[in-house]
């Protein structure tokens, strides 16, 4: 549910062009959905693509 649920809102993002002033958010809420076993990495990784925020850090 939480991936379908970020999909649609980084998607919706994209397409009226806000994405930049919500990528740092939307990323933290990535982050803790993973920690919480929410989303898995395969589910992470798409969905921090579709924000550009995948780093090698």
């Amino acid at each position: 549910m939480a991936y379908k649920l970020m999909k649609r809102l980084v998607e919706a993002a994209v397409k009226d062009g806000t994405i930049e002033e919500k990528r740092d958010d939307y990323m933290e809420k990535l982050d803790v959905y993973l920690a919480g076993n929410r989303i898995t990495v395969a589910q992470y990784q798409e969905l921090a693509a579709l924000l550009g925020g995948m780093n090698d850090d």
